[in-house]
């Protein structure tokens, strides 16, 4: 029986999609190079990240309508950090559900001081305040905290 991650970070993956990742490693596309071997700008690594957007975007249902995807490296930390020196513009709303949220805002502030934020509480998770929406261009959230405490 295959053994599971459950823990943050990699997840299982079918052995045919580790199979042909393995192979894409050693020689992609016949090329004698491996995929760590080619340069980014390089045709072949090019038209996987095409590939690579599209499916992200696809399986969202998110194409053709204005979103773009993203490949950042750096965990959890790094992407709050990530996301508030490339996003905000002007103003941003953050709703703090947590602990997750609560780091996010923290990094924001470090940069941005045109944040508001409002406050969820066990006890007004149902009906939250929102007031930071209309003054925001953006609003961060992390649904997982919202949908573990409901």
């Amino acid at each position: 029986m295959k053994k599971h991650n459950f823990s943050a970070g990699p997840s299982i993956l079918p052995k045919d999609v580790i199979q042909k990742s393995a192979e894409g490693i050693l020689n992609i596309n016949g090329s004698n190079l491996s995929l760590i071997e080619i340069s980014h700008r390089s045709k072949d690594f090019v038209e996987i990240m095409n590939n690579a957007t599209s499916l992200a975007l696809e399986l969202l249902n998110l194409e053709n309508k204005g979103y773009k995807a993203l490949f950042l490296q750096g965990g959890a930390s790094m992407q709050f950090l990530m996301t508030a020196y490339n996003l905000l513009e002007n103003k941003a709303g953050y709703i703090n559900t947590g602990a997750w949220s609560t780091k996010a805002l923290k990094e924001a502030k470090n940069i941005e001081k045109r944040i508001r934020w409002s406050e969820a509480g066990k006890e007004k998770i149902k009906s939250l305040d929102l007031s930071c929406e209309k003054h925001a261009e953006r609003i961060y959230n992390i649904y997982q905290e919202l949908n573990n405490r409901t």
